[in-house]
């Protein structure tokens, strides 16, 4: 009788541990993570010549500068060739490493740090948790005169970041390279073409890493006072759609929106009813910020800085107060 009454419980405490990893289980698949094009311009860069890295700390990632070993990409137009040419990154050395020791590099090791931590944190406030980045895209630093900064910047965490390294093979590798030479516009033609068709995002369920220049990000007119037009062909405009493109170059949130190098992060998640390839796809947008205060290297720390349903909706985060700030920067609109 009681061996009958231990084995009893003992399928008691088996039943309520099944059940409790069952619940687990299912909870868990309750928090869903969303695709998302995340996008960043490059790091700060030195005015006049670029020579070779002389940082110590850029010089153990690249000790082979201008060649970036052991990282398969996608050149797109695919045309050219160089040795190890899909298995390697050389940048022109004669247009040199443009990232500042203090600042520019440091922004991008900050990026390998922190970026993981910002797309996992993400709640359902900023239309997160985001899923972890499977794809990046980038300009082409190898042809002649090509800028390397928007490849350097993201470079620490292609290298490092464990989920990425699996999945970027040379039988499939993840990182497109855009020459931008080729463009009709003021984004490269080999972009252009996959904003317009819906493919920025990969097939695979993951994120897409976009590091870019301002140009192509948000355009080359400038205003009297320094400032840039926010051009309706550019990067962020197209995804930003037609509720908050015409918005972010207004002159009164101009600061807030304008893609300080290395110190704003957008992030782009699609509509739950994301048009079909070929058509225009809506996205939801969110700011993470550094811009403001600075510390003694110029840099900040992310902060969520709002987040715009593409109808138009806002929710901000504690960070936001109406008016200008002490630096003069007008905050987030309260107000769609």
């Amino acid at each position: 009788m009681k061996s009958a009454k231990h084995f009893s419980f003992m399928v008691f405490v088996l039943l309520m541990f099944v059940a409790s990893q069952f619940g687990m289980t299912a909870s868990s698949r309750l928090v869903t993570e969303t695709q998302a094009i995340i996008v960043i311009r490059h790091g700060d860069d030195a005015k006049g010549a670029w020579p070779a890295p002389s940082s110590e700390s850029w010089k153990s990632i690249s000790p082979n500068w201008p060649k970036y070993d052991a990282i398969p990409n996608q050149r797109i137009p695919g045309q050219g060739s160089l040795p190890e040419y899909h298995n390697s990154v050389t940048v022109d050395k004669y247009v040199g490493h443009g990232l500042t020791p203090l600042k520019g590099e440091l922004q991008a090791e900050r990026l390998q740090k922190l970026f993981s931590e910002i797309l996992k944190d993400a709640g359902e406030r900023q239309f997160g948790p985001y899923a972890k980045v499977t794809r990046a895209i980038t300009i082409d630093p190898s042809p002649t005169g090509a800028t390397p900064n928007p490849f350097d910047t993201f470079y620490p965490f292609l290298k490092n970041d464990l989920n990425f390294t699996q999945l970027n093979t040379l039988a499939k590798p993840n990182l497109l390279l855009i020459n931008t030479s080729n463009k009709t516009t003021i984004v490269a033609d080999g972009l252009q073409a996959m904003i317009k068709n819906n493919t920025v995002l990969p097939a695979d369920g993951g994120s897409t890493l976009l590091c870019w220049d301002r140009e192509g990000l948000w355009g080359s007119k400038q205003r009297t006072d320094d400032s840039y037009e926010l051009d309706e062909s550019s990067i962020l405009y197209q995804l930003a759609g037609s509720v908050m493109g015409p918005r972010m170059g207004v002159q009164l949130f101009y600061k807030n929106f304008y893609c300080d190098k290395g110190a704003v992060i957008y992030i782009f998640t699609p509509t739950k009813d994301a048009a079909v390839e070929g058509t225009t796809r809506k996205y939801n947008m969110t700011i993470y910020s550094s811009s403001t205060p600075l510390d003694s290297n110029g840099l900040g720390t992310f902060k969520w800085m709002g987040s715009w349903d593409s109808n138009g909706g806002i929710t901000t985060s504690d960070a936001i107060t109406p008016g200008p700030d002490a630096n003069g920067n007008y905050q987030m609109p309260h107000q769609p």
